[in-house]
């Protein structure tokens, strides 16, 4: 009986606080958080933009908003495959490992309040194909947004 009421409180832990070292690599695919609770149908108060750099096939992605926010995860995408990988990430990011790349995705690291994110990364050789940055950014565990699109680039 005493097993259960810990299983209990553990899972009910996860749900209030999320995952507060990062997305993990299930959410590789939709970008949903496994927070288990749905996300948020309005619309995001948080901006996802991505701007090439004067270093060729790099871009700067940015998460900001009004009010801080306590995760993230940001994929840049051909279509529905990840691809590229970010480099040099701050001291509060992780790298993630999604579809058949290293470093394809970038989490948080820690859940402390953030209210700016900026992240550099690199595309593949020779890519001749559009990107598009996706976030899911979560103001806290209950309360996310996914799959929010920044600007589309062409390389």
């Amino acid at each position: 009986m005493l097993a259960l009421k810990v299983a209990v409180l553990v899972s009910a832990a996860c749900l209030v606080h999320g995952y507060g070292s990062g997305a993990p690599p299930d959410a590789c695919g939709d970008m949903i958080p496994q927070h288990h609770t749905d996300p948020q149908n309005s619309a995001s108060p948080y901006q996802i933009r991505s701007a090439k750099t004067k270093t060729p096939g790099q871009v700067i992605v940015t998460i900001k908003g009004p009010e801080t926010f306590k995760g993230f995860m940001v994929q840049c995408r051909v279509g529905n495959v990840p691809v590229g990988k970010f480099i040099n990430p701050p001291s509060n990011v992780k790298l993630v490992d999604c579809g058949d790349g290293k470093g394809t995705a970038a989490t948080h690291n820690d859940k402390s309040d953030k209210k700016e994110i900026v992240l550099t990364w690199k595309a593949p050789p020779n890519l001749k194909e559009s990107v598009t940055c996706l976030a899911t950014v979560a103001k806290n565990g209950g309360v996310f947004w996914v799959n929010q699109k920044a600007n589309t680039l062409t390389f």
